[in-house]
């Protein structure tokens, strides 16, 4: 938790106060243990949103490749070859 640990105890009591409302996770559980569940659980979702930054620059990077070898495709090549015969006849696009 990006709270300060006060904060965070603040929160943990409040949740053990209003059982019903609690995470199952945290039920029956002491401050200790809660808080460092919760501390657990915030080092786990920032390792996930590293892995998911990693792999969407992975990501970017083949659409990227894969746009650059689109370029180079029969399509290009012939929008290509339909310039070139346009420029003879002193048609520009």
């Amino acid at each position: 938790m990006d709270l300060p640990v006060a904060a965070q105890r603040q929160l943990v009591a409040d949740l053990r106060k209003d059982d019903a409302q609690a995470p199952s996770a945290l039920k029956g559980k002491s401050e200790a243990e809660a808080l460092a569940y919760l501390q657990t659980q915030k080092q786990r979702r920032d390792q996930i949103q590293t892995r998911i930054q990693t792999l969407q620059k992975q990501r970017e990077e083949l659409l990227r490749q894969a746009m650059g070898a689109a370029a180079e495709g029969f399509d290009a090549q012939v929008v290509q070859s339909v310039k070139a015969r346009a420029a003879k006849q002193g048609i520009a696009y």
